[in-house]
């Protein structure tokens, strides 16, 4: 697949989670000892701001975390209209958009309007400098999710207004050992035609095409063993593994996320030392065990456990005890 599109994706940015922030930071600091997390308003000075072309005045209090290659924002937002009502009163909240830097965002919206994406907000005069900027787009029918570009300020983000936990609290509780992110997951109906506009309408790729499921030695879902098969479609933007998952048979988690809300950012897989210890504490914790697969990799030895975390952290986390080349 040759790329078509004129943009020039820099890299990833984060992925963007929609909930109220003390409590879903708390969640991912307390049991995974995921922070430290620093907290800025967007909307808070001059920022400019459209929501389907009409101008609002939009406030979003936001938190940002680094796991290895991977930025999480957790967004609340704080006035009305903003873009996140539909998750939010369809959901409560839940993974919402994937963020790429883009070198000029004018230049890369006027190439997205070109190709057909609809923008839907926009930000413009992020930053102490005030040239950041972020606009998302239509993108969820061809791509999954949507999809933001984001230009970023050349002075920097905004300073945070708060850190948690505070400095003097870094001592972590979790018992939970997280090594870093595997790759974020979204949930998608075709993986190939879904690579396919990554590719062509933003340069992402090359893909790998994979089917995953055949090959494991044991699957379960909800503690049952069962057999399934997703086509998965890989590809690294900059540092960060992205997977975009077709469900081709079999119960999983990721059918169910397709069956109850359609396309999306279904999860992120995070690498943990010892899997048996850490599916204990997510146990003790109150997570359900939603599924699991063992026996996958070029060693046979890769396991892989998905836990119901989706409402206190908006997201499907997955912990794996990944092989060396899996």
């Amino acid at each position: 697949m040759e790329k078509q599109g004129k943009l020039e994706i820099r890299g990833a940015f984060h992925i963007a989670i929609i909930k109220e922030v003390d409590r879903t930071i708390e969640r991912f600091w307390n049991d995974f000892g995921i922070g430290p997390w620093q907290i800025i308003t967007i909307g808070a000075g001059s920022e400019r701001m459209t929501l389907r072309g009409k101008p609002i005045f939009g406030k979003v209090r936001a938190a940002v975390t680094q796991v290895g290659p991977l930025m999480i924002a957790v967004d609340q937002p704080l006035s009305r209209p903003n873009p996140y009502e539909e998750i939010l009163d369809q959901r409560g909240g839940g993974a919402h958009h994937l963020a790429l830097i883009v070198e000029r965002l004018d230049q890369a919206t006027e190439e997205m309007e070109r190709m057909g994406y609809k923008e839907i907000t926009s930000a413009y005069g992020i930053g102490p400098s005030g040239d950041g900027a972020g606009a998302y787009f239509d993108t969820i029918g061809h791509m999954g999710t949507v999809i933001e570009l984001a230009q970023l300020p050349s002075g920097g983000m905004p300073p945070p207004e708060g850190v948690f936990p505070s400095p003097d609290k870094l001592t972590k509780a979790s018992k939970i050992t997280i090594r870093g992110a595997v790759y974020v997951a979204i949930a998608v109906r075709d993986a190939g035609k879904a690579a396919e506009h990554y590719q062509k309408d933003l340069g992402i790729g090359p893909w790998k095409m994979v089917t995953f499921g055949p090959e494991v030695k044991k699957a379960t879902y909800r503690k049952k063993t069962v057999s399934f098969a997703v086509k998965r479609a890989l590809a690294q933007v900059g540092p960060m593994a992205l997977a975009l998952e077709q469900p081709l048979s079999g119960p999983s988690p990721l059918q169910d996320f397709l069956d109850q809300n359609g396309q999306g950012i279904q999860r992120i897989c995070l690498a943990v030392d010892a899997l048996g210890q850490a599916t204990e504490e997510m146990q003790r914790l109150g997570y359900e065990e939603l599924g699991a697969v063992y026996g996958f990799g070029p060693k046979g030895d890769g396991e892989a456990r998905c836990f119901d975390t989706e409402k206190s952290l908006g997201i499907v986390i997955e912990l794996a005890n990944v092989s060396d080349g899996a």
